[in-house]
């Protein structure tokens, strides 16, 4: 709908509404499945674009990215209020961004700073800051990956609310090479989340040709708790109250995992204080689950089939430091809560 490209001193703001009402190119694509039907229109769409306000807005129903920016520079993202049925906010290689107060429930990943090939660079998306913000999702709600051909650097993720979404709640993930290092994620409440998070690296390399393996490193989470019900309660269109279709499907509950490759291990990686109350109710031992090694798969969190901890998977690691890491199941469970596998210079207290 509003589209800039090689910009400056853009501001969209003002206690209005923008409502695309669905539309999508496909006719009569609208369905239960609506991530299946052929995508449509943008609400924002801006590139190379510095100096961006977008506030105190309230985004309803698009059929594409809701608001993404590529390679823009120095925005400030504040006070949405979004229920849209793709992905919600996307900042795609830019920098000095700040997402804050925002209210999302989206049918994708809700709040997802990626770093594509569309510039045809690689290049960073650096200096990011997510905080006060409420998040729904379909899939994951805070996802720092997807496309990851440059990498992550200097990230902030802080005093956040997740509720309701079905795959992830934080994802941290490289697939296309690039670098994630610098990432502190903190203050986070979940509840009724299919996973609470993962630290994730594959080598999918869906990028040009020569990109190599990429790494994560320096990574904090603290101050994490997720809780129950579980159960998949799936969004519905807007129609002017902020409501939940209480149609509950399968959960698709499973454990955290922090993973790395053979070849590129996390390094430096910290998590304190997390206290997860999980469903549990796995009748298998953890020596008799052989999770699998899904090197060139997309992260997410079922790629490993089952997993042989209740709570946290660890694998492919070099240096980590627990600290205060709490796991409950409702059901019980005769997994262990963590599991280290390929794991050095750990440290737990």
């Amino acid at each position: 709908m509003f589209w800039a490209e090689d910009c400056e001193d853009i501001s969209f703001c003002g206690n209005a509404t923008i409502d695309l009402r669905e539309v999508w190119e496909k006719p009569g694509a609208v369905n239960e499945e609506l991530w299946r039907c052929a995508r449509a229109n943008k609400i924002f769409a801006l590139k190379n674009c510095k100096m961006v306000v977008i506030s105190d807005l309230k985004l309803y129903n698009s059929t594409d990215l809701a608001v993404y920016l590529a390679g823009c520079e120095n925005v400030r993202i504040t006070g949405l209020t979004m229920w849209v049925n793709i992905d919600g906010i996307s900042p795609d290689c830019c920098k000095n961004v700040v997402i804050s107060d925002c209210h999302v429930v989206a049918g994708d990943d809700a709040i997802v700073p990626k770093s594509s090939y569309t510039l045809n660079e690689n290049r960073l998306c650096e200096n990011i800051t997510i905080t006060n913000c409420t998040v729904s999702s379909r899939m994951c709600a805070i996802k720092f990956g997807t496309e990851t051909n440059g990498g992550f650097k200097n990230i902030t993720v802080s005093n956040c609310t997740i509720y309701d979404t079905c795959y992830t709640g934080l994802a941290l993930e490289i697939a296309d090479g690039g670098e994630m290092d610098g990432i502190i994620c903190s203050n986070i409440t979940m509840k009724n989340v299919g996973t609470p998070f993962i630290i994730m690296l594959t080598d999918r390399r869906r990028a040009p040709e020569g990109a190599k393996e990429g790494t994560i490193k320096n990574v904090i989470l603290e101050n994490i708790i997720a809780i129950g019900p579980y159960g998949y309660i799936k969004p519905i269109r807007y129609t002017g109250q902020l409501t939940i279709d209480e149609v509950r499907k399968e959960p698709r509950i499973m454990p955290s995992s922090v993973t790395g490759l053979p070849n590129s291990k996390l390094e430096n990686i910290l998590l304190s204080n997390i206290y997860l109350t999980l469903p549990g109710g796995t009748t298998q031992k953890s020596d008799e689950i052989i999770p699998k090694e899904p090197i060139k798969a997309t992260p997410a969190a079922g790629i490993y089939g089952m997993l042989p901890s209740s709570g946290i998977f660890f694998r492919h690691i070099n240096g980590i430091k627990l600290n205060n890491i709490n796991v409950s199941t409702l059901e019980p469970d005769a997994r262990e809560a963590l599991i280290f596998d390929d794991v050095e210079n750990l440290t737990v207290q």
